[in-house]
């Protein structure tokens, strides 16, 4: 079990590297701290690096657990393949290792004082811990058909 979501793809297609790369940067913006004026203009948000990139889906709401694709396009014989890994910000995933530590620390207390010392058993310690969970999982496994489908647009042969 993995207690931080993750997903890898990898997506074939028949455009050549360059013309895979080039449609990917039409779909996408340029990163600007994550500040967006107005609606949304193109699907992805994101930084290039030569044949690598690491691109978000461009949302008009808040979503902390948003899938980064951080992939690599590489020659194939047939055109290219795509190597996408989907996770959360590393920023997210520091917050949630502190979320899950302290929560879990109130937890044990919550059940050793219940067990051990006769009192009352709150659960403030386990809700919060699977509060935490429930809404990273569902964050980021919402988006994940969203980037993906995205991703597959791009690299089919009808753009």
């Amino acid at each position: 079990m993995q207690i931080f979501p993750y997903k890898q793809l990898t997506i074939t297609s028949r455009r050549s590297p360059s013309e895979l790369s080039s449609s990917l940067i039409e779909n996408s913006e340029s990163k600007l701290f994550g500040i967006r004026f107005g609606g949304i203009g193109k699907p992805l948000i994101g930084t290039f690096e030569g044949t690598h990139f690491k691109l978000r889906r461009a949302i008009i709401y808040r979503n902390s657990f948003i899938p980064v694709a951080i992939g690599k396009i590489s020659p194939h014989k047939h055109g290219s393949i795509v190597d996408v890994t989907l996770r959360m910000n590393k920023f997210v995933i520091i917050f949630m290792c502190a979320w899950f530590s302290i929560s879990s620390i109130f937890a044990t207390k919550e059940i050793y004082s219940y067990y051990f010392e006769s009192e009352n058993m709150s659960l403030f310690g386990v809700g919060a811990f699977i509060v935490g969970y429930i809404m990273m999982q569902g964050g980021f496994w919402l988006e994940v058909p969203k980037i993906t489908k995205i991703l597959m647009n791009i690299a089919s042969d009808s753009n």
